[in-house]
């Protein structure tokens, strides 16, 4: 639940901070603000999985709707333009990085497949002396 809470966390600042940065100096800081949605998604994705991305999905067009209504003065921060469009745009990038593979933010080491034996050196006696026999039974190492 922790986690959750955290998501929305990010999902506030990542919307705070790429509503200001998407104006600056089109198409830059469109694409700047898209990399820190993306950015935002990935440390979700490896720290809360994939209910932390839907989270920070939903925060982030909540966010960004809220800030796109205009103030009192009539002025709004995202507008009705194609730079406003593609920043509400933003919320692909977040379904995007949910699509990636789950092994990309697993701790697993890549070289070990699901339900496969680890590599690993195991101590016996019985033929090999002071080497140690690995666990195909092969002796190896040792001077």
């Amino acid at each position: 639940m922790l986690r959750l809470l955290g998501s929305a966390a990010v999902g506030v600042l990542a919307a705070a901070v790429g509503t200001g940065a998407h104006r600056f100096n089109p198409p830059v800081g469109l694409l700047l603000a898209l990399l820190i949605v993306a950015s935002a998604g990935v440390l979700v994705r490896a720290w809360a999985g994939p209910w932390g991305v839907v989270v920070l999905g939903a925060v982030l067009l909540a966010v960004i709707i809220v800030l796109a209504r205009p103030g009192p003065g009539g002025d709004a921060l995202v507008v009705a333009q194609p730079i406003g469009y593609g920043w509400f745009g933003s919320v692909l990038v977040i379904a995007a990085v949910g699509l990636l593979p789950r092994g990309w933010f697993s701790d697993r080491s890549m070289g070990t497949r699901r339900g496969a034996r680890p590599h690993r050196r195991i101590a016996r006696g019985g033929g090999c002396g002071r080497h140690v026999r690995h666990a195909s039974g092969n002796c190896k190492g040792g001077s």
